[in-house]
């Protein structure tokens, strides 16, 4: 956690460097308790649905999607459906994190559109958390 707090505050750094539309500007510099006075603020206005998304996604990612299919939670799959319109959606992401463009869109035509959703929504929820600070 503390890696990922000092990974954070260099950003921070680099960011009170940005030259905004070409205007020079003054150098902000943040003390290391404002940094972390920052981060935590932060990581209070998240909700939850923020940790959901970010959890799921990071989880596909890690997932080796050629290995043995896990425990599923599908009401049609366990109703005994043999069809389900969102089966392979997990795997196509999955196999799209490891770079595997066409075997995700051969496994389920819409894991790549999920993908930008998903970090669509995830990036809104950042951005509203960062106007409550």
């Amino acid at each position: 956690m503390e890696k990922l707090s000092l990974g954070l505050i260099e950003l921070l750094n680099e960011v009170s460097k940005i030259d905004v539309a070409n205007q020079i500007r003054p150098r902000i510099t943040f003390s290391l308790r404002e940094k972390k006075t920052f981060l935590i603020s932060l990581v209070k206005n998240l909700n939850l649905e923020f940790f959901i998304w970010v959890a799921g996604l990071i989880i596909l990612a890690s997932l080796n999607p050629d290995g043995q299919t896990h425990y599923t939670i599908c009401p049609l799959k366990i109703l005994g459906f043999k069809y389900c319109p969102g089966c392979g959606l997990g795997h196509s992401i999955s196999y799209l994190f490891h770079g595997d463009i066409r075997q995700s869109f051969d496994t389920h035509i819409l894991g790549i559109p999920a993908v930008i959703i998903i970090s669509h929504r995830i990036f809104s929820l950042l951005k509203e958390s960062l106007k409550k600070i």
